[in-house]
């Protein structure tokens, strides 16, 4: 008889069952990645293709890194969504990181607004739909495109929406 190790999750996998299994803890939530506090994991944009397949993610997660300098607190949020604002991380991350709020985060929380109207969140399955495409554009579409040229597009820039 074989002997058959379990397949290792790979990062991504690691995170995306973080998030599912409410592995956050504190006030400052931050994932533990080889015994270190993250608020992010150390991904790239080699890491993107495999998240994106969780970009529609359905999951609500309670427990997640959030911006400490919002005075907005979000309770709950659709994996999916927090997904996206993660590979938002990781395209800002990768263009300067002194771009992130607090030098953390890709922006004051992983909710949308109008890009003409910063005052109004959108929550709505609509508006995360053409997000969630756009991202996913943004990236399958590009390949033949220089890294650079690609990280430095904005995926909303053709929609309504930004992150808050």
């Amino acid at each position: 008889m074989v002997n058959e190790q379990p397949e290792k999750m790979t990062e991504v996998e690691e995170y995306v069952d973080a998030l599912k299994n409410n592995k956050f803890v504190g006030y400052m939530p931050a994932y533990t990645y080889n015994g270190e506090d993250n608020y992010f994991p150390a991904f790239t944009y080699e890491h993107i293709d495999e998240l994106l397949k969780y970009r529609e993610e359905k999951s609500i997660i309670t427990k997640f890194p959030c911006n400490p300098v919002s005075s907005e607190w979000q309770d709950e949020l659709e994996l999916g969504r927090y997904i996206l604002w993660t590979i938002e991380y990781i395209r800002i991350k990768h263009i300067d990181e002194r771009l992130l709020v607090s030098w953390r985060f890709p922006s004051q929380n992983p909710v949308l607004c109008l890009q003409s109207s910063r005052g109004v969140w959108f929550f709505d399955a609509e508006a995360y739909q053409i997000t969630s495409d756009a991202y996913y554009a943004w990236w399958t579409g590009n390949k033949e495109k220089e890294l650079i040229e690609i990280m430095n597009m904005d995926p909303l820039e053709n929609t309504p929406y930004e992150w808050f």
